[in-house]
């Protein structure tokens, strides 16, 4: 619809957006030949990135589209350093915050140049809220107690007398000592571990001795 005749080999195209023209030609011999060609509209009113502040988990990454300028663009990001972006000078890098961060894109070309920025929250991770150290002795049923406020629970144990390893407050009444390991999901689906130590004490030798 943007094309002045889409049935010759020079037609002159005026689109509003960034267009993919598909280029079709039927030689002689009937054989069918297609390419593709893209044009770039350089509009400055355009959001160089169209995405919103967002919000991600420790140690996530993601990486980020904004708006296509060609290669005939510069861009440029800032913080620029590699420990928490892949590449600077691309338009597509993998942004990689350790804390949370303000991304500022810069793109120039011969028609403008404009800058825009973008906001990645690093939420904190969920605490898991276990002790790291407790006993029991022989024969007694321990009650493990974490954060009661995530939404997924996984405990990795073989201690067959474990209760549930869905929630967070099982029950067990192990024979020896062992370490339990738990990993929990918050309702943001940000992930953590924590483990604690259950020592399990042997109960005092006592022999009656009649006279």
């Amino acid at each position: 619809s943007t094309l002045t005749n889409a049935n010759t080999y020079t037609p002159t195209a005026r689109p509003l957006a960034n267009t993919d023209y598909i280029f079709l030609v039927i030689y002689v011999n009937r054989c069918l030949v297609k390419d593709t060609v893209r044009v770039i509209v350089l509009d400055p009113n355009f959001n160089l990135i169209r995405m919103k502040d967002t919000s991600i988990c420790p140690r996530d990454t993601f990486q980020i589209f904004p708006h296509d300028q060609g290669e005939f663009s510069i861009y440029r990001w800032t913080p620029n350093s590699p420990f928490v972006i892949s590449n600077p000078n691309i338009r597509t890098p993998v942004l990689k915050p350790m804390s949370t961060t303000q991304y500022i894109l810069s793109i120039s070309n011969y028609c403008y140049s404009k800058f825009d920025t973008v906001v990645v929250n690093v939420l904190p991770l969920p605490n898991v809220g276990l002790k790291a150290l407790d006993s029991i002795c022989f024969g007694e049923t321990y009650q493990f107690l974490s954060n009661p406020s995530h939404s997924d629970y996984t405990w990795t144990t073989s201690e067959p007398s474990f209760s549930n390893r869905k929630i967070y407050n099982p029950t067990a009444k192990p024979r020896i000592s062992q370490t339990y390991l738990l990993k929990v999901i918050d309702t943001n689906s940000c992930t953590n571990t924590d483990s604690i130590r259950l020592l399990v004490h042997e109960l005092p030798y006592l022999s009656v001795v009649t006279i």
